[in-house]
């Protein structure tokens, strides 16, 4: 099966077993806890994709920080030779 796939499908298939196992675990988790949440919220809250996406978006964050930080040095260095 796994011969006539591109690495790329071979790859979504392996996050997508990796997705499925964390969702049975976290509902093996649910059913053992006294959660005040549906299901499906918590596999939201808790899943590791969402963990994921997460760290992704402070990552940009820190990124736009950075470019921001960047163009305003170079303005201040534009303002010290214009003076």
């Amino acid at each position: 099966m796994l011969e006539t796939q591109t690495l790329s499908e071979a790859l979504d298939f392996f996050m997508y077993l990796l997705d499925e196992q964390d969702k049975e675990e976290l509902t093996d988790i649910w059913k053992s806890k006294d959660v005040d949440m549906s299901l499906s919220d918590f596999l939201k809250k808790y899943s590791k994709k969402s963990y994921l996406e997460k760290q992704s978006k402070k990552q940009q964050s820190k990124d736009k920080d950075k470019e921001a930080i960047a163009l305003a040095e170079s303005i201040l260095k534009l303002q010290k030779k214009g003076e």
